[in-house]
């Protein structure tokens, strides 16, 4: 039977309200909070206290992503927050003494650096749906 434009138009009209009420599937809440985590951690760049809000929010997810793509990314978030206080840390060791402080400088630096960049790529494959390290 051949189609005409009427009846194409008709079939879109009914198929538009057939469908009208059909909303998108969301994310699922875990992978909100890893993207918000993964965000939090880039924040700590320009406002290093920020980090903590990210360790908080990994820290929260631990037991609830075990074993998910998402934990690798709470694993990894976890790993990046403390290997970023760690050095903050050491460079604080170094500010103490008035010899040091351009070291200290350089290490604090380094570790903006670090944070930035590992957790940008980490909130980009999240919120691409891929894990935080490929196995």
């Amino acid at each position: 039977m051949p189609h005409t434009l009427k009846s194409d138009l008709e079939d879109s009209i009914k198929t538009f309200r057939r469908l009208s009420g059909v909303k998108p599937p969301s994310r699922p809440p875990v992978a909100d909070r890893v993207v918000r985590m993964w965000s939090w951690l880039v924040a700590a760049t320009f406002l290093p206290p920020l980090g903590f809000m990210g360790a908080r929010e990994a820290h929260g997810l631990r037991d609830e992503t075990q074993g998910l793509m998402a934990g690798q990314h709470v694993e990894g978030a976890i790993s990046v927050f403390w290997r970023w206080l760690i050095a903050w840390g050491v460079g604080w060791l170094f500010a103490i003494t008035a010899i040091g402080i351009p070291v200290a400088l350089l290490i604090w630096l380094g570790a903006q650096g670090y944070v930035f960049f590992t957790a940008l790529r980490g909130l980009r494959r999240a919120l691409d749906g891929k894990p935080y390290q490929d196995d």
